[in-house]
């Protein structure tokens, strides 16, 4: 438990800058709520807002990308990072305290999002309840990349890195259409990377689909949070070496 004082610091980080996570809340609630007024005029499956609202709840831990690792970041060109290097703590304890004080926002984010959605009649029961076994994985897989490319990248990097990030989330994970539904490059894109099965995991949850109905995709957001994570502690370890 030797990260828990320097997880504590990042959250107080995190504390003082309540625009970033402010931001990250505001832009999928915007798209939401336009294409929410959208769906009322267009009745289109596309714009259901039950499907929509865990969708853009998926979308919305995007923005964690580009917050986890700017802090990370900061912490290296500040020299902060250099200076922990000289305690006990392992790499892992690294991951831990830079990932865990970010599901916090994470959780703000999705309530946000759900929010929304129920002001524009999506129902929530049990399955917006149950919606939560999506997102938490979907959540320490994003912050997970953010480790990455914090260990690694300048700050000028994580910004465009970030915002390519956020626009391929949008594109195949299936929030404006359906990647499958294309075929051709976005079908085979769309099912290598992740997004389209958190977002999937979480719309079959949260319309009240049972867990196994969800298992596939949701072992398979499990699975990017653990190589996510994994791949964050082999970041922060490589960076320790040098």
């Amino acid at each position: 438990m030797r990260w828990l004082s320097l997880a504590r610091r990042n959250l107080a980080e995190i504390l003082r800058d309540p625009l970033s996570a402010g931001l990250g809340a505001a832009m999928p609630c915007a798209l939401l709520t336009l294409f929410a007024a959208l769906g009322r005029s267009v009745p289109a499956p596309l714009f259901r807002i039950g499907p929509m609202t865990p969708a853009y709840a998926v979308f919305s831990f995007a923005m964690l990308v580009m917050f986890s690792a700017m802090l990370l970041s900061r912490d290296r060109s500040g020299g902060l990072f250099g200076r922990l290097l000289a305690t006990p703590l392992e790499p892992r304890d690294f991951a831990l305290a830079y990932a865990l004080p970010f599901l916090p926002v994470a959780a703000l984010q999705a309530a946000a999002c759900y929010a929304v959605g129920a002001a524009f009649g999506a129902p929530l029961g049990a399955g917006a309840a149950a919606s939560a076994a999506a997102l938490l994985p979907a959540a320490l897989g994003f912050v997970g990349l953010g480790l990455c490319l914090g260990a690694l990248c300048t700050e000028n990097q994580i910004a465009g890195l970030g915002s390519a990030l956020v626009t391929a989330v949008g594109v195949f994970g299936g929030l404006y259409f359906d990647p499958a539904a294309a075929g051709g490059f976005f079908a085979a894109i769309g099912r290598i990377l992740p997004f389209a099965s958190a977002v999937e995991a979480a719309r079959l949850l949260f319309a009240g689909s049972c867990l196994a109905a969800a298992a596939a995709p949701l072992f398979k957001t499990w699975a990017f949070a653990a190589l996510a994570l994994g791949a964050g502690v082999l970041a922060i370890r490589a960076r320790a070496r040098r």
